[in-house]
């Protein structure tokens, strides 16, 4: 300990998802705090004995930095992409076992996951069946290696009629073996190893995760998250929470999950209450189009003539959504055109950049105060001739 203070550096992608670490006197990063948020579910691709020379040994314990050793590797590879200058491009080629397949571990602990396994229970003596609250595995399908082996003709292109397969396998204390008795639930067929998503193809994009709490935080966005702002506008009873999210996200869509009632009688007043008001303020054309209905639909909606589904409520909610945002980016750009108008005019006079402007003085001035809006040949007419500088 030199009782000094050292400079704390942070990657966060989202509020559970980051890395703190400093640098030492060689410039390589040592980390002291990271979190597995979204990498925990899976097993680990290899064992600890097998971590790969090329990445120093950490120097806190890793139950100190909060991860496992594989996890630790990852965000080590994070941070060199980051200090190398390319941090959208992760090498994770050091890390041994990255091109096998990705398997995550789930127990049978309820008799819809338990009935999954009928068809491979049927025929075998008690011993070697699935029992209540036994493990069992779960894999992702490559999107890419399917539909490479359907044009290739390896795979039938029915085989996707349904969705994408959702696979699982008995539980096997070697994964690798485990995956050759992987089958799509939903339908029995078995499932070739040769589609299987790979640990390097599920945590390509680990580092740029979406945050959907906050804004600024897309997958390409860089610098400080801003706040969100939620508005509830209606109740919609459902049976639980979370409906069991993430077990959907990596086992497959399951219907007993989905616990959902509807809207309360109240909240589908308000709900066409907020579209109506949308619909006034964008126009029926506008909002109809950006939700991918008929102006017909939309005034059925608007009018209680019918009742629509909750995917169509969704849309319009979405449409409004982008929308607002539209007009919010609109408002801004107007804003920034206008001062540069403002400071054009100080340099000269209303008149003479009216008269460049091909328009009147008094419309200009109003446009200006905000009593008439910008138009749009006003503004392509001002970022050609506003002078730079």
């Amino acid at each position: 300990m030199s009782g000094t203070h050292e400079a704390l550096y942070a990657i966060a992608i989202s509020a559970k998802r980051y890395v703190l670490f400093n640098l030492d006197n060689s410039g390589n990063p040592v980390i002291r705090k990271a979190v597995a948020h979204g990498l925990g579910h899976w097993l680990e691709p290899y064992k600890d004995s097998n971590a790969p020379i090329s990445i120093p040994i950490p120097s806190l314990p890793l139950d100190d930095i909060g991860v496992h050793r594989w996890h630790y590797d990852v965000w080590y590879q994070i941070i060199m992409a980051e200090l190398e200058g390319h941090p959208d491009l992760v090498d994770l080629s050091p890390l041994p076992g990255v091109d096998g397949p990705a398997v995550s571990r789930y127990s049978a602990s309820t008799s819809a996951l338990l009935h999954w396994f009928d068809a491979f229970n049927q025929g075998k003596p008690y011993a070697d069946r699935v029992k209540a609250f036994n493990f069992l595995l779960a894999y992702q399908v490559s999107r890419t290696a399917l539909y490479e082996a359907i044009a290739l003709g390896e795979i039938e292109a029915d085989y996707i009629d349904d969705g994408l397969p959702a696979v699982v396998a008995p539980f096997d204390d070697n994964p690798a073996r485990g995956a050759n008795r992987c089958f799509d639930r939903r339908t029995g067929r078995p499932v070739p190893l040769s589609i299987l998503a790979t640990y390097r193809e599920s945590i390509a994009d680990y580092h740029l995760h979406s945050e959907s709490k906050f804004d600024n935080a897309e997958t390409t966005t860089r610098g400080l998250t801003e706040r969100r702002h939620i508005q509830a506008v209606a109740v919609e009873y459902i049976g639980k929470e979370a409906n069991r999210w993430e077990d959907q996200f990596f086992l497959g869509e399951m219907p007993e999950a989905q616990i959902e009632y509807g809207l309360s009688p109240k909240g589908r007043r308000q709900l066409v209450k907020l579209i109506g008001k949308a619909a006034r303020k964008f126009g029926k054309s506008a909002l109809s189009e950006a939700a991918g209905l008929s102006r017909q639909q939309l005034s059925a909606v608007l009018a209680h003539d019918s009742r629509p589904r909750p995917q169509t409520i969704k849309e319009l909610l979405r449409a409004i959504m982008a929308l607002e945002k539209e007009g919010n980016n609109k408002r801004i750009w107007d804003a920034k055109v206008i001062a540069r108008l403002k400071n054009w005019i100080e340099r000269t006079s209303l008149t003479a950049v009216a008269r460049k402007l091909r328009i009147d003085a008094s419309n200009l001035s109003k446009m200006l105060s905000g009593s008439r809006p910008l138009t749009a040949i006003v503004i392509r007419k001002a970022n050609r001739l506003i002078p730079k500088g």
